[in-house]
């Protein structure tokens, strides 16, 4: 009774915050939710004004008035003569009183109010997108920003609370809404609804070559290269003042410009948002520890480093997300341009003569081609996608690129004229190790990637095919000159395969040599 009466000194302070907010936050802890529903509500929700409230929650004027309740609850009941042990139970546990009851009450009021301001916000931030088109340099459009401020101002304010079970339960709500509202509005349906787009556009050679053309590269136009020749743009070293990406912000008469640009219509920055998602999510993560490091005060401080740990789980999937946008992407522009450079590939003879192989050293059928396609995609790519999406790209490419050689090799006969199937020449086996290494040299110096590393298996088939004797394959093997024993035995299979290729010994005889018969 008398610790109740006390009590109730320090409730009616803090309650004068509730009373005068209940007006301006009347139902705000279900508006997030609705929003999501209904996008339209937004243009009656005054953003600023909850912003305010939220925030005051978390100030430390709100902070330093709750404990001044407190403190003139615990006044009350040395006042009274209230023994301050009936506030535990013999046990050592805290009783709940009416007053830690109010506390408590408002602090979850703060938690959902700070989970609603996060979700509406987030809806505001995606109808409020935009992209600079005035701009090539920004890759991204204006959404990951405007989000990650307000999740970092979020987390925040939740430590300012002094309140770590709180602030843990901000830090759950955020990771939830990452992995969920935000993922779902902000990067999955912008690259759903920009893909068809960005195809149309890919699918205009000379909208590439017009893109690239600023860089008043000499190469252009000349030499091998189908993209330019096919569109007309073989002699084009204009530089132009456009975005590389104008001609995708056209309206349907492919003339007037598009009033406003978003991510739901340009499919490389609705790509490049979802990797600076995952950039931005590390150092949500790191400032978020840094603030509870400052902050020594913090009880549970542990607890609350170990609830942020969860973002490493988001930035997992905004890193998987990245990489099935980047597959699809270097899947466009294989179909569209790299694919008929590399089918080229079928169509050559390595059953060469010196005549032939003079020949090929000026007229390369393959490698240079393909060189100077990839170059022109690769030079557009770049001007549109951030680095970590082109380095995602070139490792796929050179995955795929080195196992179809691969199997190209692995399609030879060791049998001359043999009807339907390719036979190597010492001179073709030299012209296409020459192809290998040249494409190696090119992938090298565009990527910073361990490209060798991914050339190891086709060196080592070039290395065999290459082979004018039993003596030299014994020697190779002896010698450890390639890492073949370092692969599984499907790998040393078709590495006496290709060497059977080259100089004519059945399989059996190949893998006698390799058992030291």
């Amino acid at each position: 009774g008398l610790q109740a009466e006390a009590d109730t000194q320090a409730i009616a302070v803090i309650n004068r915050i509730r009373a005068s907010r209940k007006r301006i936050m009347k139902d705000f802890e279900n508006t997030g939710d609705e929003v999501m529903e209904d996008a339209t509500i937004l243009t009656t929700i005054d953003l600023g004004q909850k912003d305010a409230v939220v925030a005051e929650l978390s100030s430390e004027d709100h902070k330093k008035l709750i404990n001044d309740g407190e403190q003139q609850g615990e006044e009350g009941r040395v006042k009274n003569k209230v023994d301050h042990n009936l506030t535990y139970t013999e046990d050592g546990l805290a009783v709940i009183t009416d007053l830690t009851e109010t506390v408590q009450d408002i602090m979850g009021e703060y938690v959902l109010y700070e989970r609603s301001f996060i979700l509406t916000s987030i809806i505001k931030a995606i109808h409020e997108d935009r992209i600079d088109i005035d701009d090539p340099q920004q890759m991204t459009s204006s959404v990951v920003d405007d989000v990650f401020f307000v999740l970092h101002k979020a987390i925040q304010r939740s430590l300012s609370t002094a309140d770590i079970d709180s602030s843990c339960a901000v830090i759950n709500h955020i990771v939830q809404v990452l992995s969920n509202e935000y993922k779902s509005v902000c990067l999955d349906r912008p690259l759903q609804d920009s893909k068809r787009n960005f195809a149309s556009f890919l699918a205009h050679g000379d909208y590439i070559l017009e893109a690239i053309s600023g860089d008043n590269d000499e190469s252009l136009g000349q030499g091998n290269n189908s993209i330019a020749v096919s569109t007309g743009y073989a002699h084009l070293h204009t530089a132009h003042h456009h975005h590389p990406l104008y001609r995708m912000y056209r309206q349907s008469d492919g003339e007037t410009p598009l009033d406003v640009v978003t991510s739901s219509q340009s499919w490389p920055h609705a790509l490049s948002n979802t990797a600076l998602s995952a950039v931005y999510v590390d150092k949500l993560r790191e400032s978020a520890a840094a603030l509870a490091t400052d902050n020594d005060g913090h009880d549970k401080k542990e607890m609350f480093l170990h609830t942020i740990q969860q973002l490493e789980q988001v930035r997992s999937e905004f890193d998987e997300l990245t990489h099935l946008g980047c597959k699809m992407c270097l899947h466009q522009v294989k179909v569209q341009y790299l694919s008929p450079a590399l089918a080229g590939l079928d169509g050559i003879d390595y059953d060469i003569d010196e005549d032939e192989y003079n020949d090929y050293q000026i007229n390369d059928p393959f490698a240079q081609h393909f060189i100077n396609e990839t170059d022109i995609v690769l030079r557009f790519l770049r001007l549109v996608l951030p680095s970590s999406c082109i380095n995602i790209m070139l490792g796929l490419l050179v995955d795929q690129l080195t196992t179809r050689m691969e199997r190209f090799l692995l399609s030879s006969s060791p049998q001359q004229q043999q009807p339907g199937i390719r036979f190597f020449s010492i001179l073709g086996a030299i012209q296409f190790d020459q192809d290998v290494r040249r494409l190696l040299n090119y992938f090298t110096s565009v990527s910073d990637l361990p490209i060798r590393r991914k050339f190891t298996r086709l060196l080592d088939m070039c290395t065999l095919l290459s082979l004018e004797s039993l003596d030299e394959f014994h020697d190779i093997y002896a010698s450890g000159g390639t890492t073949m024993n370092d692969y599984d035995t499907k790998h040393q299979q078709q590495q006496q395969s290709i060497a059977s290729s080259a100089f004519r010994l059945s399989r059996d005889e190949i893998r006698k040599v390799r058992m030291g018969v």
